[in-house]
């Protein structure tokens, strides 16, 4: 349950990018997965989150990030009960490598560490219940593969495994659990704009379901 940013460092035109360059980015994100507790409480979890973040390319491929924003929105339903996902934030670091072969094909690897904090409200239908938190963390792993074509479009197949713990207080009773999948399978694609601009679509279709639309800027 990781920040909603591509976090596999595929940003910019991988033939005509330069070498060194500072990035920014904002990035519209949702995520959709089953969790497990210890108490066998295993709810379904929608969020959609708004994030921004910046970071730095520096030689032979290698580029770290910072992102940090606002979860916007959610629901946690489990057991024919409803809970609604309040304000809340994420944060996350992002290190990453890409190589190039033959000209036009690219791979990545990254790592990447998160950690978000919402609140939660049980929907009784005329009222609603005592607000509390649900914390999560997470450590990420990365790969991507793919192939620029036209000298501006990369589309990418991307994996990712990942492990943390999710801490909730659920009828008065502290509770820990994890993502029932630890693992994301899916498509991506990434298209340079003018003026340095680049829009990335990540799409992960297996495991914890995802979206992540983005754009960012090389300074």
């Amino acid at each position: 349950m990781g920040a909603p940013v591509g976090p596999t460092g595929c940003e910019g035109n991988y033939q005509a990018r330069p070498e060194r360059a500072w990035i920014l980015g904002a990035a519209l994100g949702a995520f959709d997965t089953e969790l497990i507790f210890e108490d066998d409480t295993e709810p379904d979890i929608t969020e959609i989150s708004l994030v921004a973040s910046g970071g730095y390319r520096w030689g032979e491929g290698w580029s770290a990030r910072l992102a940090a924003g606002a979860v916007l929105a959610g629901t946690i339903e489990h057991d024919g009960r409803t809970h609604e996902v309040g304000a809340g934030w994420v944060v996350a670091a992002s290190l990453s490598r890409s190589f190039t072969f033959a000209g036009r094909w690219f791979a990545a690897g990254s790592v990447t560490a998160g950690f978000s904090s919402i609140s939660t409200e049980e929907d009784l239908g005329a009222s609603m219940g005592e607000r509390v938190d649900l914390m999560s963390g997470d450590v990420r792993l990365g790969v991507i593969a793919g192939v620029t074509l036209w000298e501006r479009v990369s589309p990418y197949a991307q994996a990712r495994a990942f492990g943390g713990p999710v801490m909730w207080t659920l009828d008065g009773q502290d509770i820990t659990g994890t993502d029932q999948h630890h693992y994301q399978l899916g498509l991506g694609v990434n298209a340079s704009l003018p003026w340095d601009l680049s829009a990335l679509l990540d799409v992960s279709v297996l495991g914890e379901r995802a979206l992540s639309i983005g754009v960012s800027a090389e300074l």
